[in-house]
């Protein structure tokens, strides 16, 4: 059993070292990052799964993901103040699937992404348009991944032409980029197509994720002047300058990468209102699992580096990966959640497993222990007493002695003449000389003739008496 608990631990650390060199912990960098300013801190229980926020003139705007889970209540946009108070809200939409994110475009309108799902089976994505006062109608669109195509995406971009760009969540260190085919349209469906590609960097930046947390983007912003746009993953920030409102142009050259450290679980990122600092939030439904002293979503701010990103010296480039790390690659966070959660879980069995049986086997030891012993008793209880010495049934060690008697007599002989006998056997005498059947002073009795001389007897059986007697007087009647 202990060598089944071994395999399947030894499977959970085959599976987590089956991360390819680029997704692994590479060496620590020489100079760590600094840790985020807290800002302030969310209480409101509204808003336990902020997965987008976007900074305003007042504060901040911020939306929930897994809406379709939650209550009416908490499918709104937050307005929030500086200091993290909840001060009203946006209605944007009735049935909205699992917003990820929330920017505004050049236009000053607010766009909210509706694109997000944990296995990657989307085919389709819904984004909502919010006038830039928040109040009347928001606009729907709707868009299409090409054929075949199924994605979780969870960062979104708007360009200097005000067309989304849609940036997919991967875990093979390559994020997709889609833009509208056509101009969108509220109300109709649009089909998407695919526009570029961003590498996501081997980086160093510790975080609760590990490896894991430094691949897949989670969210995103376009600073309020349209002159910089941010992309994030759990461990950094990846900012990229934009000349002319391209986008898209942008993405595709080196970035700067700011270090977000040992940040609680979070994805949302915006830059501060006048685009100096870049603000994340704690996502506290996924934070508080973890981490059961995080009780609240903290705000977190963030200078920017000014330097151009530098590969650590200890990342290699991987030469291939193999079919398991590419199958490790594809699976979604969730999805890699949920199979190491398994595999835990395998192990917890197992485990419980050996320790009933290893208390069975103990109490089974013990019992055929105890009857061993038990079956030992009765042994020494049945054997003879100094069997060595002569001695029996209780008789002294040495002695030859017999139920009760001197030392060599048996049943009945004789004293044996002053503790010098011989041994009397059944009737022998006193003197020592081992009387016993054949010996002086014992007459065996003589044998009686079989059958007697007189047997059987004279006159037997008795005659027959005549009946009735002769010598009573009887008249034939009663």
């Amino acid at each position: 059993m202990r060598r089944v608990t071994t395999t399947v631990i030894a499977a959970g650390a085959a599976l987590l070292a089956s991360i390819s060199p680029a997704m692994a912990d590479p060496s620590p960098a020489a100079q760590a990052p600094a840790l985020g300013k807290k800002v302030c801190s969310i209480s409101d229980a509204k808003l336990g799964e902020i997965s987008g926020l976007l900074a305003t003139s007042t504060g901040y705007l911020a939306v929930n993901a897994g809406a379709d889970q939650e209550p009416e209540t908490h499918k709104k946009i937050f307005a929030i103040s500086s200091a993290c108070k909840v001060t009203g809200t946006i209605a944007f939409a009735s049935g909205s699937r699992s917003p990820q994110d929330i920017v505004r475009g050049k236009d000053g309108a607010i766009w909210v992404a509706d694109t997000g799902e944990g296995d990657k089976d989307r085919t389709s994505v819904v984004l909502w348009k919010v006038p830039e006062s928040g109040s009347g109608t928001a606009a729907l669109y709707r868009f299409t991944y090409p054929e075949g195509d199924r994605h979780d995406a969870k960062a979104l971009l708007v360009g200097g032409d005000g067309l989304p760009i849609i940036v997919t969540f991967e875990t093979n260190a390559t994020a997709l980029l889609y833009t509208p085919s056509a101009t969108p349209a509220a109300g109709a469906s649009v089909p998407l197509k695919q526009a570029g590609k961003i590498s996501i960097l081997p980086t160093v930046t510790e975080n609760v994720l590990g490896g894991f947390g430094r691949k897949g983007f989670v969210g995103g912003a376009v600073s309020p002047d349209g002159s910089k746009v941010v992309l994030r993953t759990q461990a950094d920030a990846y900012e990229w300058d934009v000349t002319g409102g391209d986008v898209l142009s942008a993405v595709k050259a080196e970035p700067r990468v700011t270090g977000l450290p040992m940040e609680p679980l979070s994805e949302a990122i915006t830059y501060s209102a006048d685009g100096s600092k870049l603000i994340t939030v704690t996502r506290l439904d996924r934070a508080g699992q973890a981490d059961k002293s995080i009780t609240t979503s903290s705000l977190l701010s963030y200078t920017p580096t000014t330097k151009q990103y530098v590969a650590p010296p200890t990342v290699k480039a991987s030469a291939g990966d193999g079919w398991f790390t590419k199958w490790w690659k594809g699976l979604s966070l969730s999805q890699a959640y949920a199979l190491l959660a398994g595999i835990g879980f395998v192990g917890l069995i197992v485990m419980l497993i050996g320790i009933y049986g290893m208390v069975t086997g103990k109490k089974k030891r013990q019992k055929a222990l105890t009857a061993a012993k038990k079956a030992k008793r009765r042994e020494e209880e049945l054997e003879p007493a100094g069997v060595g010495a002569g001695g029996m049934y209780g008789e002294p060690a040495g002695g030859g002695g017999v139920y009760g008697e001197p030392r060599g007599n048996v049943y009945g002989g004789g004293g044996g003449g002053g503790g010098q006998g011989r041994g009397n056997v059944y009737g022998g005498n006193d003197h020592g000389n081992g009387g016993g059947y054949a010996e002086p002073g014992w007459n065996p009795p003589q044998q009686q003739q079989y059958p007697p001389q007189n047997y059987p007897p004279q006159n037997y059986p008795p005659q027959q008496q005549q009946y009735p007697p002769q010598d009573q007087n009887w008249n034939g009647g009663y």
